[in-house]
């Protein structure tokens, strides 16, 4: 799963976060964190909520590779070859 948040500044807290909580976040570019797949979407989902509410201002978005426009196309093309 990946979490990007619209503040830069906020992605190394949260990224701390998760690791006092005892996951492994990694940080993807400035504004995104990747969570291992084998953490359950529920959990993540909850974990981000109670951590934004100290942050309300900040805008947050989950995106598993099923919700991902780019992933879901490139599935598609990946089903029908023939489609090239």
């Amino acid at each position: 799963m990946r979490i990007w948040l619209s503040d830069p500044d906020r992605v190394t807290d949260l990224a701390l976060a998760f690791r006092r909580a005892g996951c492994a976040a990694e940080q993807l570019g400035a504004r995104t964190l990747v969570i291992p797949r084998h953490v359950a979407t529920t959990d993540v989902r909850f974990f981000v909520n109670a951590w934004r509410a100290r942050h309300p201002a900040l805008g947050v978005r989950l995106t598993t590779p099923e919700s991902c426009p780019r992933w879901r196309a490139r599935r598609r093309t990946a089903l029908h070859p023939h489609a090239l």
